[in-house]
């Protein structure tokens, strides 16, 4: 919603500057739409939003807040305007764009009745109330001007309806750190939609001051400062008001008076002109031709900010990632064909090629080279054994589908025997009969889970998960703006712009007879450490014929992770961790789990930061399912906090089935999506 409207905004903004253009360029004396004076603008800025509040809960909303009382927030507005001079003290001004008057109330209590190890305690904590809150507006104002200087002020009414109103609601644990509700988590009362009673219409007090500052004959640019004074309501009947500070720029096209009738009829014109004395006509010399190309090159960062000297700078940084192994064979229905699993068969020749830590960094692509990752570790420790478990859908009477399990788990065994030379001895195998009568196993995907061979070790080195690395690269800036200019006095013809390094062409332009600005959005990963330079070049060709050319070089540094300085925006090495092999609405955090937190913890630093974001595959409700997600992902904060991670230090996301991080239609799919993911990111010391 919010992008559309900043787009439909750019389109009414776009088109009144291009009627702002076209009344500059009449010839007329006269200005906008015929009128003196009259001229056209735009105006963009960030608005900061006080909410003032006296009520407890939203009209049908559950909430345990004793009172809201106050909040706040911040936005972006932007629009076009239109102004006409009465005089030279007063204007009147119409403005009409979007306005954002979002914010967050908020309000912290103590409560009695939360469990902390199984008693119950007072605790501390926080209500929000997060509102979402936009509008379209007109703002008809009075401009004054009383001074000789050219800042002004303003008074007017801002009437607005509202596009946007929504709400997001939650109740969060603060302290003690392990205590929670009744429903066994630190949240509840989490509500969102749509603002219950929303009152569509806005009315404000608006006062303002502007100093406008010449950019050209025809524009000027005007920093601004607006307050705006509520008086409706957000939410009808509730005593619930936003009150603002913008803070912005506004655009303005003026353009020139043109010379009056009474300059255009002197005094000199009604008197005959006298013929001036006839000189003997001396040849002139004609004027050389002229043509000049010349660039400009300007580096543009994220935040805004331009480099008239840009240095193309490459930072390289390592990132690890921590890729479980599931440890399921699954068979189709009725058979017991490994070739017809998702496992891929290496060739006995290929063995002595194949490295796990070669392997790409997906998910998907390392379940399928499971078995070749555990013929290998088993080689590299020919002291680990395993065990391979075939599953039985069936009652242990249904001697069919035993055998059938038997046989699954002989073709995993057989297939490890043959390429990669492991001694059946070292792989025993076990039927182990499922019990169809849980209602949770009722199912298609359920007993398609079951067509399984499973493989257990009490070699951690066996089961451990996958590591690999890699790099990330982030260059600055993200982008060079380029400015090609061209003096000719036959007339440009053509112009050529290429962007180059040694490897690589990024840009390649060619223009008419006008030249214009090319923006270059940078690929780092176009770039190599052989590039010292990128050469930015300009050709250009006039009517005659003539050509003149034009070059700039923009330095590039490659700096690896050693040469990375940490700030506050610094660097950060990211390390991902995974835990699967939940069990079916389980919680429980599983022995070979708490090996891999223990990897986790060695990996913290004082300074990290560590995030918690749990998962769930497609079965089951989405609101259970974020609820089931969020409960692992305490457990996983309460081991970590009990190893001695600071409690600041942790965030907790619970996503659940809202986002499915694998194919669902696929029993491995479900699987890994039953996970925790946890991401420590660590500044980079110098």
């Amino acid at each position: 919603m919010r992008a559309s409207l900043i787009l439909a905004l750019f389109c009414v903004c776009s088109a009144a500057s291009k009627i702002a253009r076209d009344q500059q360029q009449d010839s007329s004396g006269r200005g906008l739409f015929g009128i003196p004076g009259a001229h056209a603008g735009l105006f963009a800025g960030y608005t900061v939003n006080w909410h003032a509040a006296d009520f407890a809960e939203l009209p049908g909303v559950p909430n345990c807040c004793p009172r809201f009382e106050s909040g706040s927030g911040g936005g972006i507005y932007g629009g076009a305007l239109m102004m006409v001079p009465v005089n030279s003290f007063w204007s009147i001004a119409l403005r009409a764009g979007y306005f954002e008057s979002s914010g967050t109330l908020s309000q912290r209590d103590i409560i009695g009745g939360a469990l902390r190890n199984g008693q119950t305690v007072d605790a501390l904590v926080e209500h929000s109330l997060e509102a979402s809150l936009g509008a379209l507006a007109l703002e008809p104002q009075a401009v004054m001007r009383p001074f000789d200087f050219p800042l002004s002020g303003n008074v007017g009414l801002h009437f607005g309806y509202r596009l946007t109103s929504q709400f997001e609601q939650r109740e969060v644990l603060l302290e003690p750190l392990e205590a929670i509700f009744d429903n066994g988590t630190a949240i509840r009362n989490e509500r969102s939609g749509a603002l219950p009673d929303a009152n569509r219409i806005s009315l404000a007090l608006t006062l303002g001051l502007a100093y406008e500052v010449p950019l050209s004959s025809d524009a000027t640019l005007a920093p601004e400062v607006h307050y705006s004074y509520d008086f409706a309501p957000v939410v009808s009947d509730l005593d619930w008001s936003v009150h603002s500070l913008r803070l912005g720029l506004a655009l303005h096209f003026h353009r020139p008076q043109g010379p009056t009738a009474a300059e255009d009829a002197s005094p000199e014109q009604s008197v005959p002109a006298l013929d001036p004395p006839q000189l003997p006509e001396e040849p002139i010399a004609a004027a050389s031709p002229l043509l000049q190309a010349s660039l400009a090159v300007q580096g543009v960062f994220g935040d805004g900010a331009v480099d008239n000297h840009p240095v193309i700078t490459i930072d390289e940084s390592d990132i690890g990632e921590y890729f479980p192994l599931l440890l399921y064979v699954f068979f189709d229905r009725g058979s017991d064909d490994l070739a017809r699993s998702r496992q891929l068969a290496l060739r006995p020749q290929a063995v002595a090629e194949f490295r796990e830590d070669l392997l790409d960094p997906a998910t998907m692509t390392i379940y399928a080279n499971m078995l070749n990752i555990v013929g290998s570790r088993l080689r590299a420790n020919p002291t680990a054994t395993i065990t391979l478990i075939g599953r039985s859908s069936g009652s242990q009477a249904n001697e069919a589908n035993r055998r059938l399990a038997r046989r699954r788990a002989e073709g995993v065994q057989a297939y490890l025997n043959e390429i990669w030379r492991i001694d059946p001895a070292r792989m025993p195998i076990r039927v182990e009969d499922q019990n169809m009568s849980d209602p949770g196993l009722d199912s298609d995907d359920a007993r398609e889970e079951i067509r399984r061979v499973e493989i257990e070790s009490a070699s951690y080195e066996i089961v451990k998960p996958v590591h690999l690395r890699s790099g990330l690269q982030q260059v600055t800036p993200s982008a060079v703006e380029i400015t090609p200019a061209v003096r000719s006095t036959a007339g440009l013809a053509e112009w050529t712009l290429n962007v180059q390094s040694a490897e690589a062409a990024h840009v390649s332009y060619l223009g008419g007879a006008e030249t214009h600005s090319l923006r270059w959005e940078i690929d780092a990963s176009a770039l190599s450490d052989a590039d010292s330079v990128v050469a930015v070049t300009l050709d250009v060709r006039d009517l005659d014929g003539r050509s003149a050319a034009a070059e700039v070089d923009i330095p590039v540094v490659f700096r690896t992770r050693t040469d990375l300085r940490s700030d506050v925006t610094g660097t950060f090495r990211r390390e991902k961790f995974s835990l699967i092999l939940f069990g079916y609405d389980s919680d429980l955090i599983s022995r070979q789990n708490t090996r891999i937190l223990d990897l986790v913890r060695s990996r913290i630093q004082g300074n990290s930061l560590v995030s918690i974001v749990g998962y769930a595959d497609r079965t089951g409700e989405p609101v259970y399912n974020k609820d089931l997600a969020r409960r692992r992902c305490e457990n996983v904060r309460r081991i970590l906090l009990d190893k001695g991670v600071p409690a600041r230090n942790i965030s907790v996301h619970a996503v659940g089935s809202d986002v499915l991080l694998h194919d669902n239609e696929l029993p491995e799919g479900r699987n890994y999506s039953r996970t925790v993911q946890i991401i420590v990111a660590t500044p980079v010391s110098e």
